[in-house]
């Protein structure tokens, strides 16, 4: 998200799906789109192989 310094306050993460779709009454073909703001399950994620990463790199020195 941007501020009017120009800095980043924050990174967000968004699940986008879309599909085409037609229009039960004019016919017309239109595009849903469904957007989903995964950016806490993504935090975990990064976390989670942050962690990983850090316990395969101290057992490879204690070797």
């Amino acid at each position: 998200m941007h501020t009017g310094a120009g800095k980043i306050d924050r990174e967000i993460f968004l699940d986008l799906t879309m599909f085409p779709v037609e229009d039960p009454v004019d016919k017309d073909q239109i595009v849903v789109a469904l957007v989903n703001d995964i950016t806490e399950k993504k935090r975990q994620e990064l976390e989670s192989t942050k962690t990983r990463n850090r316990s395969c790199k101290r057992a490879r020195s204690a070797k």
